[in-house]
């Protein structure tokens, strides 16, 4: 699993996604923004993610919604064989 922020300074977060998408195109993704993001943003996001899931953690976060994101990971997972 990745959390990506979406500024990085030497690589745009999306185009991070995509070349994870290349190698890993079952590992979920989570886009990290202290940007708004519409909601055709975000499904434009998904589409980007190829089917794959993908989550939106909003800083400031907390830990709380990291470990929220890795539990339903697991149990995604669990549920489809892959742990």
């Amino acid at each position: 699993m990745a959390f990506i922020d979406i500024k990085l300074p030497d690589i745009d977060g999306l185009a991070l996604m995509d070349e994870i998408n290349k190698s890993f195109h079952h590992m979920p993704c989570f886009i990290i923004s202290g940007y708004f993001l519409s909601q055709e943003e975000l499904n434009k996001l998904k589409e980007r993610a190829g089917g794959k899931p993908v989550g939106i953690i909003p800083k400031p976060f907390q830990g709380k919604q990291i470990e929220e994101a890795i539990r339903q990971c697991q149990l995604s997972w669990s549920r489809s064989g892959r742990l």
